[in-house]
């Protein structure tokens, strides 16, 4: 009798429970402005001298955000145009519509019409176009 109990004794000090302790982490986020290109329209016109621009389409660019991020535009809204050596004088203007996407961010299109005015006698002729290449930066 005296073995069972030393051995009850024994096994009862080697399966003591154990003791646990909870605490509480904090994890921070630091959510940081962010815009990606979303899509982007090349524009084209058609120049005669006498009519100046006939069936223009305008170059679009837009810019998705996060929410409380706008693009701010760095391209002067204004300016000339720069067709090579081809003599055509064109000027652009951009506009901006700050749209929100559904998600409660921004999709903001930047849109750029070109205007030329009529009587440049001495644009050459092109069949193959003559390309200008506006940059439009944002900063966010």
């Amino acid at each position: 009798m005296k073995k069972l109990l030393l051995i009850a004794a024994a096994l009862t000090a080697t399966t003591a429970s154990a003791a646990s302790l909870t605490q509480t982490v904090q994890v921070t986020a630091n959510v940081v402005n962010a815009c990606q290109v979303a899509g982007v329209t090349d524009g084209s016109f058609t120049y005669d001298a006498i009519n100046g621009i006939t069936n223009a389409t305008n170059a679009t660019a837009t810019f998705s955000c996060n929410r409380g991020t706008v693009p701010t535009l760095e391209t002067p809204q204004t300016g000339a145009l720069t067709f090579g050596t081809s003599g055509l004088d064109a000027e652009y203007e951009i506009d901006s519509d700050g749209g929100l996407n559904d998600v409660g961010g921004t999709d903001t299109t930047f849109t750029v019409e070109v205007s030329a005015d009529a009587e440049q006698w001495d644009v050459t002729t092109s069949t193959t176009g003559y390309v200008a290449n506006l940059e439009i930066k944002v900063t966010f």
